[in-house]
């Protein structure tokens, strides 16, 4: 069975819809060499369309990785178990950060499995999470509803936890930001 192309609208929709991180391991796509794909979270192999509701914006080790699997092992319960859906699932409740923010904890049998199979805190990705967090990002954070002046590597850390999975997107908090600073400060 051929897979259909995407049109430009639809490939920017995906892309914006998970603001341009991967919908699983949450790298944003800015960074990384690798091209971005769009994935379809029930694989067309096992019963899966394409339909938007089905599509997730995947990095391409997340992608590779998952490749046709619907369900996998979860190690600390031996059950198969369904993976992880960004469609349905709220990323919050089924996973978390380590206490360095460099590798993803699974709370549930069904996030443990897809940590699992899609590796995804591979040793490459867990190098760059460590670069971003010495090096930083950006320069302000949102957090209660009121900016902080903050330094890249606290920015990050509340980046990765919050803005990634907020309705804002964040290039509004650095637009956002920015106009408050430059406000603030009489710039």
């Amino acid at each position: 069975m051929s897979r259909r192309k995407f049109a430009p609208f639809e490939r920017t929709f995906i892309q914006e819809r998970a603001y341009h991180h991967c919908e699983y391991c949450k790298f944003p796509s800015v960074y990384s060499h690798d091209p971005f794909h769009i994935e379809h979270i029930v694989p067309i192999r096992i019963g899966g369309d394409s339909e938007m509701g089905n599509l997730a914006w995947a990095c391409d080790g997340c992608n590779t990785n998952k490749w046709g699997y619907g369900e996998w092992l979860d190690d600390e319960t031996n059950t198969t178990v369904l993976l992880f859906n960004p469609r349905h699932d709220i990323w919050q409740e089924h996973f978390k950060w380590s206490s360095d923010f460099t590798m993803i904890e699974g709370l549930t049998p069904t996030r443990r499995a897809t940590i699992s199979l899609l590796k995804m805190n591979r040793l490459g990705l867990v190098n760059i999470r460590k670069a971003l967090l010495a090096y930083g990002v950006l320069l302000c954070m949102l957090r209660q509803n009121s900016f902080i002046k903050c330094s890249l590597r606290s920015f990050y850390r509340a980046f990765i936890t919050s803005a990634i999975s907020s309705a804002i997107s964040p290039i509004v908090y650095t637009a956002v930001f920015l106009a408050t600073l430059s406000a603030s400060e009489g710039l």
